[in-house]
């Protein structure tokens, strides 16, 4: 006798084809906020939209980056003049075609470029702590640095001038307006420097084992040295000993200065 019951039938979901995908010719983070992509578009495309960014202009663009939140695939949409919409995955291009210049295509921070197997996408990126410059003002009487306190607490934090391979260091008088500080380094933090000597210059800050360096770390530039060039200056203490401070960025974009007692 047949049974009554059926046997309910097991479907399968068949995985989701993948996208066709558009290779890019350039694809980078300029400072980690805006994005420049080109790409060769198929012949008779009318519209190209870069989903979430806006549309493309003969192939190319640039868009903000900054906003992104979590991972964000990168998609064009592509409208030919004849057929219906569709979505392409953007690649990025190998890594040995994309060109040598005076800026890194990842930055890292805030938002970096992340590899996928369904194509490139961009990703949001927990900031490091660091003490990131934004200005130096060399002047006659004092250096003047100014900068941003990132992923810490400022309070209690305080910028010191270290000899170069020692632990300890001259505090410097520092002010802060919220998570910026100011720090300025006179003559008399430098009258016992007979020779000519390395410092670095950190922000020590309360409840890390080790100070920060301070630098321009968030930067795109490839060769800090070269590019964020500081003039040498003469202090001049009120006593009349003169210092000659050499303040300059290193190769990985941390700021140090060279000083030497003249009289």
């Amino acid at each position: 006798m047949p049974s009554r019951f059926l046997k309910p039938r097991l479907f399968r979901r068949r995985p989701p084809r993948p996208l066709p995908q558009l290779p890019a010719a350039h694809l980078s983070l300029l400072d980690g906020r805006t994005l420049n992509i080109s790409v060769r578009l198929p012949d008779g495309t009318r519209h190209a939209r870069l989903t979430g960014f806006g549309e493309l202009t003969l192939g190319a663009g640039t868009f903000p980056a900054a906003h992104v939140e979590g991972t964000v695939p990168l998609r064009i949409e592509l409208t030919p003049a004849r057929g219906r919409r569709r979505v392409y995955a953007v690649t990025p291009p190998p890594r040995a075609q994309r060109p040598d210049g005076p800026t890194r295509a990842e930055p890292g921070e805030p938002v970096r470029l992340c590899p996928r197997p369904d194509g490139a996408a961009l990703q949001r990126v927990p900031p490091a702590p660091g003490a990131e410059v934004e200005h130096v003002e060399v002047g006659w009487t004092a250096v003047t640095v100014r900068g941003r306190l990132i992923a810490q607490e400022p309070a209690g934090a305080v910028a010191e001038l270290t000899p170069r391979g020692e632990d300890t260091g001259t505090e410097l008088p520092t002010e802060w307006d919220g998570d910026r500080f100011t720090a300025r380094l006179g003559p008399a933090a430098l009258t016992h420097t007979k020779a000519e000597r390395t410092y670095d210059l950190r922000l020590r800050v309360p409840g890390r084992d080790t100070p920060l360096r301070m630098g321009r770390l968030r930067t795109d530039v490839t060769a800090p040295k070269r590019v964020f060039r500081l003039p040498d200056r003469l202090l001049l203490d009120p006593s009349g000993i003169r210092i000659r401070v050499a303040p300059y960025y290193t190769p990985t974009g941390r700021l140090a200065l060279t000083a030497e007692r003249i009289a």
